[in-house]
């Protein structure tokens, strides 16, 4: 679902680079339209991706001990698009696309506020503040949600290490 969305909101974005041909310049409501709706598009494939993101790298990890599994990675690893990354880099991609759309809108907005300074304010301004709030949103909820998930792990983690003395062994002592 992640995957999909962030297809398509690639998708959009491409297509208005490169619909006006090349050398032109999209205007900046219409690489907004691509962002309209953000949360509605992106905050339950995030939500679902973050609450899954360590049991996904465990059993990455458990699939990384069997040698027909460490064979099929090295492979993958040897195909030129994987840049030599394995499964575990690739997890780290969804939140590293936010990051993106909100670097293209930070040069975005830096573009837009160096046109303040020869004209009017273009109306585009508060859309763009809109969006980046959006993403700035979304990425501090998907970290939060990652930190807690990954403190919900070790305190597993601890509780299945730690062995507490039964009553009996208690009430003996005592």
């Amino acid at each position: 679902e992640l995957c999909c969305s962030s297809e398509s909101m690639c998708l959009e974005l491409l297509a208005l680079f490169t619909r006006d041909g090349p050398g032109k310049v999209a205007q900046t409501r219409h690489v907004l339209k691509a962002f309209d709706n953000f949360a509605w598009r992106f905050d339950k494939p995030y939500n679902t991706y973050g609450e899954n993101y360590y049991s996904s790298l465990a059993y990455i990890d458990s699939l990384l001990e069997r040698p027909d599994f460490q064979i099929y990675e090295q492979f993958c690893k040897n195909q030129p698009r994987s840049r030599k990354r394995g499964l575990k880099d690739f997890l780290i991609e969804p939140v590293q696309h936010l990051q993106r759309f909100l670097l293209v809108l930070r040069d975005i907005k830096k573009r837009v506020e160096e046109m303040r300074k020869s004209g009017p304010i273009p109306p585009e301004i508060e859309e763009l503040q809109s969006a980046m709030m959006a993403i700035e949103v979304s990425c501090h909820h998907l970290e939060n949600q990652l930190s807690l998930v990954e403190k919900r792990r070790v305190a597993e983690e601890l509780e299945n290490t730690i062995r507490w003395p039964s009553l009996r062994d208690v009430d003996e002592k005592g």
